[in-house]
């Protein structure tokens, strides 16, 4: 499964799987629990012991049991009242974390999959590529340090494109930087007057939201919501939001915007996000994807591709938590 989450239990060391479900972490000898999570499936950890020599670990994940309760018969969803403890409580979240310091390994690839094979005498897309069309690959290792409100410094560790990137690099992780804990999302690819979370102040005048069940992971219970648009052409996501019983904090996301929320330049944008614990009280993103699809005609010539963003944040330490008390909540 390609993009998977692999992390040392308790920490924030890890890494995510690639295109091919492979993976690789670099460990001292000792005993660790390694957890292997990915959106919509159960989450697995194994136990291993690791010596001088390399060890194989090769995992399957099952589907998530999503289980209803007794359906009772009420006026709304049982979605709204989660839903309502979320939006009250996403201003403690998004200011929670005061600063911290993160490695983030970042990767992106843009792929043609119909182009024609010249442009004004220029060839587009060698047929035999044994790439399958990409023209655009990069792979970085960056130090971010974030202090609120929104000040972000990032040092570029190490960095590799192949492609032609016309002077623009998308290995810079500051740029993809997103929270739906705000009242927009403004992803570097769209429309940059923002699109409205699910988690927004306003949420309930844009979306509909349904509750598809819960599960276990460990001894939390989380909510499955599927948010559904009240308008196919307002600003706004369509997928599922994943939320923790009790404390109400994200999960994990995975939604879309389509063709009605105007996106510039691509037909779809699908964000995929994780969180993990960093400490007992405060959970962060772990990894970060993001696929687009686009398809448009240039003087004739139909022209289709897709690509993705994807980001594993690691390493995370000097998390500084805001310990007072935001509109009346802890």
């Amino acid at each position: 499964m390609p993009y998977t989450a692999v992390y040392i239990k308790g920490t924030t060391i890890g890494t995510s799987t690639n295109g091919k479900g492979h993976y690789q972490l670099n460990l001292e000898p000792g005993t660790y629990s390694i957890v292997f999570q990915f959106i919509g499936f159960k989450k697995r950890v194994e136990q291993i012991t690791v010596s001088s020599e390399p060890l194989v670990i090769n995992v399957k994940l099952v589907p998530e049991e999503i289980t209803l309760n007794e359906v009772v018969v009420k006026a709304e969803d049982p979605a709204y009242p989660i839903m309502r403890q979320a939006i009250a409580k996403k201003e403690y979240y998004q200011k929670q974390v005061q600063s911290y310091q993160c490695r983030v390994f970042t990767k992106s690839v843009f792929r043609l999959t119909n182009a024609p094979e010249k442009l004004f005498g220029n060839t587009l897309l060698d047929k035999g590529d044994s790439l399958g069309g990409i023209f655009y690959l990069s792979e970085a290792e960056s130090q971010i340090s974030f202090e609120q409100p929104d000040k972000v410094r990032e040092v570029m560790v190490s960095s590799k494109i192949s492609g032609d990137n016309q002077g623009f690099s998308f290995n810079f992780y500051s740029f993809f930087i997103l929270s739906f804990y705000k009242n927009l999302i403004t992803p570097p690819i769209g429309n940059q007057r923002g699109y409205v979370s699910p988690l927004s102040d306003n949420a309930f005048f844009y979306y509909k939201f349904r509750l598809e069940g819960s599960f276990m992971d460990g001894n939390k219970k989380v909510y499955k919501i599927k948010v559904i648009p009240k308008r196919p052409t307002d600003p706004v996501f369509s997928g599922d939001l994943y939320i923790q019983d009790n404390d109400y904090r994200i999960h994990s996301a995975d939604l879309m915007l389509g063709r009605g929320a105007k996106i510039n330049f691509v037909d779809s944008l699908r964000i995929s996000q994780q969180y993990l614990p960093v400490n007992d009280t405060t959970w962060m993103i772990f990894s970060q994807h993001i696929n687009f699809f686009f398809s448009l005609d240039f003087f004739g010539k139909k022209f289709a591709g897709n690509g993705f963003f994807c980001h594993t944040i690691r390493n995370i330490n000097s998390v500084s938590i805001i310990r007072r008390i935001i509109s009346g909540r802890k």
